[in-house]
């Protein structure tokens, strides 16, 4: 049996290459070929049943995995978040804490320029004071000097005690006399 092949003509397209094959081989192998295209479907659902199942497992471990590491990182975030608003609320005390020592920090500088104010002031009374300290020294001077005058003059007069010796002795004195 020999094959020919036919040529394409021009008015008439033909699907496919065909060959000069007898109708009753040609009807064998379509029902060849439907059954080896059944047998091939049969195979490529079992198969792809299998592959979807096997699949299936796989994505399902790799769900499970991913759920896992999701939770990690959201327990992470969590944290995150929780040391984040701590930080929050610390750096809100510490505004707070700056706020007030700004305050304080302005007072204590008017503070200071009164201070300097007044220390302009005590040293002019100091040295107004050294002044009448000098004045005081003098004068105590001149008081010691007159003190040991009255003391010498109070040496040369008589004390009570011999006054009144004396008084008596006078006393007789003129008594006798």
């Amino acid at each position: 049996m020999t094959v020919s092949m036919v040529q394409k003509s021009d008015k008439k397209k033909e699907s496919k290459d065909t060959f000069n094959i007898p109708a009753d081989i040609r009807r064998y192998i379509a029902i060849v070929r439907k059954e080896g295209n059944e047998d091939i479907k049969r195979h490529t659902d079992r198969v792809r049943a299998e592959a979807n199942e096997d699949l299936t497992r796989y994505m399902g471990a790799l769900m499970e995995e991913n759920r896992e590491q999701i939770k990690g990182i959201s327990e992470r975030f969590v944290d995150f978040d929780r040391t984040l608003n701590s930080h929050t609320e610390m750096i809100g005390d510490i505004a707070e804490d700056v706020a007030v020592l700004r305050v304080d920090v302005a007072v204590l500088k008017e503070d200071v320029v009164v201070l300097k104010d007044d220390m302009v002031i005590v040293k002019k009374d100091i040295s107004i004071m050294k002044e009448d300290i000098s004045v005081l020294k003098d004068d105590m001077v001149i008081v010691k000097k007159d003190i040991s005058e009255i003391k010498g003059d109070l040496k040369q007069k008589v004390d009570r005690g011999e006054f009144v010796v004396l008084e008596r002795r006078v006393t007789s004195v003129e008594a006798n006399v």
